[in-house]
């Protein structure tokens, strides 16, 4: 079985947990099945390349993508030949997010199926986008905004439309897709399937329990964007320092436009000794640090399977978040975190310390259904069952 993986983010191009999921995907089906090879389609790069195997069956060709927003859509537009060319000599394609939007017709000709596995929503990413652009008082960030949410939401819809099988991460993505295509909801339904994201469970064992938790220690995993709820973050920390005396140490791992923001307020709050900036990182250095920590605190105010949290809770580590929709399909309130009421940053410091009180090995228990094995075989049924 050949299968193309067109997916604009793979490591280490990356920006968010899309990346990791589809490392682990690519990684986790040639490695259980014996009748699998890939070719990826991923950025990033001046003019397309063949990167060095990573696996003797997986082949990943990189392919520019302007580092100008909205990035996906350059991707398709950009190489949307090349990925025309190498659909003809694979069986099954499957891409990732609203990247087929400009080659399902032509698909339709060369009767090839695919699979598109959605991995966000356009109404609430692009209101979020847009309250960062007025929190930031950026006019761009506003203008781009409106203009992503217009283009997403007709991107999407093609998706919809023309793809053979539809993958949504979570429940509630799919609960909104029926919500916002209400025209489509009887053809959504009929052809889509919950399928999470996947974590390496067995990889993150290795890092379990390595980290001497002294004092209080406090993660961050994110881009630094106002829809990552980052602000309200670093507002709980200082409440934790100052109100309730917390000696806490919080370490924030990722970057974004956000950041020099972020530094004033530290400065001005004098935090240097309680905020380290790690900027991108590489996987193992962040897992190392991860499991050194008592607590992530994740205050998104939209995620569609957050990687994040389930690696964090694979490790024991319980992770606190705002009350509302996407949070509620992955925290047990008491169990595996805490939610906070939405913008409350003293209900936010509050849970942080009931957290620590968290039995680890619930955390555990919890994600145990998003272990990739599980995932990859309901992928491969799929497959299987566009080839019957």
């Amino acid at each position: 079985m050949k299968i193309l993986l067109v997916a604009y983010e793979y490591p280490p191009y990356s920006f968010g947990g899309v990346s990791t999921y589809n490392y682990e995907l690519s990684r986790g089906l040639v490695e259980n099945l014996d009748n699998v090879s890939l070719t990826i389609v991923a950025g990033k790069s001046q003019k397309p390349f063949l990167e060095s195997k990573i696996h003797e069956r997986i082949r990943i060709l990189r392919v520019p993508v302007p580092e100008v927003p909205p990035r996906f859509y350059w991707f398709q537009l950009f190489n949307r030949e090349l990925i025309l060319k190498l659909i003809k000599k694979h069986d099954i394609i499957h891409v990732h997010g609203t990247l087929s939007s400009l080659i399902l017709k032509d698909l339709k000709k060369v009767k090839k199926k695919i699979i598109v596995t959605i991995h966000s929503q356009p109404i609430d990413v692009g209101k979020n986008a847009i309250k960062g652009g007025i929190y930031s008082n950026s006019p761009k960030d506003i203008f781009l905004g409106i203009g992503t949410l217009t283009l997403r939401k007709e991107l999407y819809k093609k998706d919809l439309m023309f793809s053979d099988i539809i993958v949504f991460v979570s429940k509630h993505l799919l609960t909104e897709y029926v919500s916002y295509y209400e025209k489509l909801r009887d053809l959504i339904i009929g052809k889509s399937h919950i399928i999470p994201v996947g974590i390496n469970v067995d990889n993150i064992a290795k890092y379990r329990g390595r980290g001497k938790k002294q004092n209080m220690n406090v993660a961050y995993i994110g881009r630094l964007f106002y829809s990552k709820g980052i602000t309200y973050a670093i507002n709980a920390i200082y409440t934790l320092i100052k109100e309730y005396k917390i000696n806490v140490t919080f370490h924030i791992f990722g970057t974004g436009p956000l950041k020099n923001r972020l530094e004033k307020y530290v400065r001005k709050h004098n935090l240097e000794k309680n905020v380290i900036f790690y900027g991108f990182v590489s996987r193992d250095i962040l897992l190392q640090k991860l499991s050194k920590c008592n607590v992530l605190l994740f205050p998104s105010l939209y995620e569609a399977c957050p990687t994040a949290l389930l690696e964090a809770n694979a490790m024991g580590i319980p992770a606190v978040s705002f009350d509302l929709i996407w949070s509620r399909e992955f925290i047990i309130n008491g169990v595996n975190g805490y939610l906070s009421p939405p913008f409350d940053v003293d209900g936010l410091a509050s849970n942080v310390l009931r957290a620590c009180k968290l039995n680890p090995k619930l955390c555990q228990e919890v994600v145990r259904r998003y272990n990739i094995k599980l995932v990859i075989n309901k992928i491969v049924e799929l497959y299987n069952l566009l080839q019957n």
